[in-house]
């Protein structure tokens, strides 16, 4: 049940990652995964759309740490419906690094 949920959800990111315009790799994607039979949303990470592209051990650990938390609540059914919510978060821009002189006593 729990791959089957980590699949979809996979599935669910690569469509973001593939159908979004204007993605930069520093966005972030951060997840919720609910249902009548969780106490508790599941909430997830904000990993950034580069994390996500390439897989590694970050995005190995929120799979990890989603079915921990899954597996704490065992009343699942293969009939029963979770709902995903995946919301960007972009990265802000880079200033341009000139910093205004202040004389003391001055006020900005």
């Amino acid at each position: 049940m729990v791959r089957a949920l980590e699949e979809g959800l996979c599935r669910a990111i690569n469509r973001v990652l593939n159908n979004t315009d204007q993605l930069d790799e520093q966005d972030r994607l951060f997840f919720t995964v609910s249902s009548n039979r969780l106490n508790n949303n599941f909430q997830g990470w904000g990993l950034r759309v580069g994390e996500w592209r390439q897989g590694g051990a970050r995005v190995d650990a929120v799979f990890a740490w989603m079915a921990n938390a899954l597996h704490s609540n065992e009343q699942f059914e293969m009939d029963d419906s979770f709902q995903v919510s995946i919301t960007q978060v972009h990265h802000a821009p880079v200033g341009s690094g000139h910093k205004r002189k202040v004389k003391p006593g001055i006020k900005p």
